[in-house]
């Protein structure tokens, strides 16, 4: 760091300090007064200078240090430094059909809309805690007319299902809503999907939907359970 008592004076009579000497002058300095107050002013904006320079160097010094001891304690302590990803907290738990029907679906077979009601949900979901404590094995049918290995428990229906006419409307409504999505996840072809969606919608939408003649919301249920 230089010494700013040692630093070479400017040529004050210069253009360039032409402005100060009349800020000077015009203060009712005298010549030589002008000379040395140019002088101390250039000190002490010499000495400013080198205080930043001083502080700056100080900076980078306690930066330096600063991230060698990071670098040593990420060195130490990998999984302490390891990053978050940015993703969204799940609020709700998962819950998933049964792994039988999640097996039809995936073979784009039938499926009995129940076991995509509320309670058709609720029943996999306690099946399923049970699943893992049965070792034995059975074989499921695939699209290509092999077989498939799964457990007997994922294989086996063991909700007493109802029948997708004898279904109520809000029933109808919780399982069609969640088949669309538990479809979509499981690779089902957008025109599909799209062709149930419109013609569940047609029934959702239908005037005997509302009517207070339960005949006629049973004749809505039975057409479509039976297509």
């Amino acid at each position: 760091m230089k010494d700013p008592n040692l630093a070479e004076l400017p040529n004050f009579a210069a253009l360039e300090f032409q402005e100060d000497c009349q800020h000077f002058l015009d203060a009712g300095l005298m010549d030589w007064q002008v000379v040395d107050a140019l002088q101390r002013q250039q000190g002490h904006l010499q000495e400013a200078e080198e205080a930043r320079k001083r502080d700056a160097i100080h900076q980078q010094q306690l930066e330096e240090e600063e991230a060698q001891i990071l670098y040593k304690e990420c060195k130490k302590n990998k999984a302490k430094f390891v990053p978050i990803p940015d993703m969204e907290v799940v609020a709700e738990p998962i819950i998933l059909p049964s792994q039988a029907m999640l097996h039809k679906l995936q073979q784009h077979r039938f499926c009995e809309l129940w076991y995509f009601t509320n309670e058709g949900l609720h029943e996999a979901t306690v099946t399923c805690s049970f699943a893992l404590d049965n070792d034995t094995f059975s074989f499921l049918p695939t699209s290509n007319g092999t077989m498939a290995l799964v457990l007997t428990s994922m294989a086996q229906d063991k909700a007493n299902i109802i029948e997708d006419e004898n279904l109520s409307f809000k029933q109808f409504s919780q399982a069609t809503l969640h088949m669309i999505s538990f479809m979509q996840d499981t690779g089902w072809d957008q025109p599909h999907v799209q062709m149930h969606i419109q013609f569940w919608s047609t029934i959702e939408n239908h005037k005997w939907h509302n009517t207070t003649n339960p005949k006629q919301q049973c004749a809505l249920l039975t057409y479509q359970g039976n297509l």
